[in-house]
């Protein structure tokens, strides 16, 4: 039987080698019904020793043009820089910044954290169905203080798919045990090519039950394989990109 550990491998190792653009329409709903919604592109470029991400928002007026990127090795601590429209540096964060949510209204960088087997602990619960698909079902305990520090969960619970390892839903816990938010991700669609690379979540609806906040976040668009530009996800180009520029041949590929 695959440990917990062993079906995180799993997971990463379908996702070892790829790039892609993808662009993100979101809709949130508070608890008193307000709406709220934005737009974003995720950039991201992976190998067997570390994955670069740039999440670039472009809507509403207030975030537009913020972007965030995070860096994150096998073998070394991940580092993430926040870039500020009209700011000439990135700004790398750390300790209670990144605890501030900086994605929209309830995702923050803590939830993209890479699953690391000497950070925390994997216990592999009872198999399940989950909406009908046979399913790993995994809890995950930061275990260094580093990890809890930058965790900001006690818990993170997911259930995985048996057939293609994809990440299907995420129940976030803290210490005490509380369920704070719950991700459901679903509608997936291959990013590789003949439909053999890892599987993409079209839809994925976030609950944050504290907050009573509803999200909703459709991908609109897919660019795989894209051609980065060098040095493209490095903090230094990040204050002078044309971000008009390169989203406008980015979108002309995408409709191609």
């Amino acid at each position: 039987l695959k440990t917990g550990w062993e079906v995180f491998e799993d997971v990463q190792e379908v996702a070892d080698t790829i790039s892609a653009a993808l662009f993100y329409s979101m809709v949130a709903i508070d608890g008193n019904g307000e709406v709220q919604s934005g737009k974003a592109v995720m950039f991201f470029d992976m190998d067997s020793r570390e994955s670069r991400m740039i999440l670039h928002i472009t809507e509403p007026d207030k975030w537009a043009g913020i972007s965030l990127l995070v860096v994150q090795g096998k073998e070394q601590p991940d580092t993430v820089f926040l870039q500020r429209p009209g700011i000439k540096i990135a700004e790398e964060i750390k300790g209670r910044l990144l605890q501030n949510y900086l994605l929209f209204m309830s995702w923050s960088y803590l939830d993209f954290l890479q699953e690391k087997e000497d950070a925390e602990k994997y216990e592999r619960r009872e198999d399940v169905a989950f909406n009908g698909v046979d399913s790993y079902r995994v809890v995950a305990r930061p275990i260094t203080p580093e990890r809890k520090r930058m965790s900001g969960y006690g818990e993170r619970h997911f259930w995985v798919s048996k057939k293609d390892n994809a990440v299907l839903k995420v129940n976030f816990l803290n210490e005490q045990g509380r369920l704070l938010k719950t991700a459901r991700m679903m509608d997936f669609q291959s990013l590789g090519p003949s439909q053999k690379g890892p599987k993409q979540a079209m839809r994925i609806e976030l609950t944050h039950h504290l907050r009573k906040i509803s999200e909703t976040y459709v991908i609109t668009g897919i660019q795989g394989k894209v051609d980065y530009p060098e040095n493209f996800f490095s903090p230094e180009t990040l204050p002078n990109r044309d971000w008009e520029t390169f989203l406008a041949t980015l979108k002309q590929k995408v409709s191609e």
